[in-house]
C-alpha cells in the first residue's frame, strides 16, 4: 500500500486474527487471505463463514485473486477452487480480478473464472461444462486455435490484460558459483535422499496397489 500512496488504508492479514467477529476490531480496509486460510477451520468455525460475515452479501468492493491459478481445481471439487467459486457466487455485487502468470493452461482450468461472463445466465452456455465441451470438442484440453480465439475475445472486450516485462537495456551474464567440498558433500547427500524417498514411495504404491494417482499425490508433498 505504501508503494501506491495508500498508507492510510488499514491492512490486516486474516492469518493473524482469531475466529471471532472481525468487525469488532477491523471495520474496513484491505484484508489479506491466503488460499490455505480460506479453507481453514477450527472447532466447527470456518474462515469462509468468518469472511462472509465480515464482508456481508451486499459487499461491492474488490475481490482480488492473486496467483489465481491455485483455484483451477474448482472443476474437480477441490477445496480451494470450490471456495473461490462459492465466494464469488455469494457476493454478486463484488468486483473481481484474477491475477496470474499461468491463469489456465487448458479450458478445464478456467472453471473458477465465473465472472468472465462466458457461461451462466445471459450467455449462450448454461454452465461451465457446456462451455468447456464446445471449446474442447472431444480433444480434452481444447485446441490451440479455440484457445487463441477465446483470448482474442476476452482481450477485445476488456476482460483480459496481458503484459510482459521489458528487456531493453538488460544484460545477462553467466556466473559460476564454485561449491566448497562441504557444499558438494551436502548436495550429494541431499540428492541421494530424494532418490531414496522416490524409491520408497514407489514401493509403497506397489504394495498397496494405490496406482499412479496416489503416487503422484504423495510425491507432490515433497
Amino acid at each position: 500500500l505504501r508503494d501506491i500512496g495508500a498508507v492510510d488504508i488499514p491492512l490486516l492479514s486474516l492469518t493473524s486474527a482469531g475466529y471471532g467477529d472481525l468487525a469488532e476490531s477491523f471495520d474496513e480496509g484491505v484484508l489479506v487471505v491466503t488460499y490455505s486460510v480460506l479453507v481453514a477451520s477450527s472447532g466447527g468455525a470456518t474462515r469462509f463463514d468468518q469472511l462472509m460475515k465480515w464482508l456481508t452479501p451486499a459487499f461491492d468492493g474488490v475481490l482480488l485473486f492473486d496467483e489465481a491459478h491455485k483455484a483451477k481445481g474448482a472443476a474437480h471439487g477441490q477445496p480451494v477452487g470450490t471456495s473461490v467459486v462459492q465466494l464469488q457466487a455469494s457476493l454478486p455485487n463484488a468486483r473481481v480480478m484474477y491475477l496470474s502468470a499461468t491463469g489456465a493452461t487448458q479450458v478445464g482450468d478456467m472453471s473458477y473464472m465465473t465472472r468472465l461472463g462466458l457461461w451462466g445466465t445471459g450467455t449462450f452456455f448454461q454452465n461451465f461444462k457446456s462451455f468447456q465441451s464446445v471449446l474442447t470438442s472431444g480433444s480434452g484440453s481444447g485446441s490451440s486455435g479455440s484457445m487463441e480465439m477465446l483470448a482474442v475475445q476476452l482481450k477485445s472486450s476488456g476482460a483480459y490484460l496481458a503484459r510482459s516485462l521489458g528487456l531493453r537495456g538488460v544484460d545477462f551474464h553467466m556466473v559460476q558459483a564454485k561449491l566448497t567440498p562441504a557444499q558438494q558433500t551436502l548436495y550429494d547427500q541431499s540428492a541421494s535422499l530424494w532418490v531414496f524417498i522416490h524409491q520408497q514411495l514407489g514401493q509403497l504404491s506397489f504394495l498397496f496397489r494405490s496406482g499412479g494417482t496416489a503416487l503422484n499425490s504423495a510425491q507432490s508433498k515433497f
